[in-house]
């Protein structure tokens, strides 16, 4: 496997420059920091949202495989076998649901410390205009 190296580009005075993560090469070059990562986040949250919608689909159709091994319908190896792993699908149902809530609760955070600098760049700003 090789090792992602990333790229240099030389200016015209022969310094070099790394070039740009994914993250700042999807944003705007007005974008302040806080708001690339809050958009990351977002962006975050969305996959793992639907990743959650999936593994629930797939909880749905193991209950309805269950169920009609119950009722004594006969199912295919393939079948069977997604049956033995309900207990991991659960598993990772919660898991997903619990990082879903932890990423929740650091957007909010972000947002947070985003409003109060924004309050106190403000405060300084106004302080600053009455001297």
């Amino acid at each position: 496997m090789k090792s992602a190296k990333p790229q240099v580009n030389h200016s015209q005075h022969g310094e070099s420059q790394r070039a740009l993560s994914p993250l700042q090469s999807t944003l705007s070059p007005a974008a302040s920091p806080s708001q690339a990562y809050e958009t990351y986040i977002d962006n975050g949250l969305i996959c793992l949202k639907h990743k959650i919608r999936n593994i629930e689909k797939k909880k749905l159709k193991l209950e309805d495989y269950k169920d009609r091994l119950k009722n004594g319908e006969q199912l295919n190896p393939d079948q069977l076998e997604a049956v033995e792993k309900y207990e991991e699908v659960l598993h990772n149902l919660e898991f997903a649901k619990d990082l879903q809530k932890t990423f929740s609760a650091l957007s909010q955070d972000l947002l947070k410390a985003q409003k109060k600098a924004q309050r106190r760049e403000h405060m300084l700003k106004l302080e600053a205009e009455k001297k």
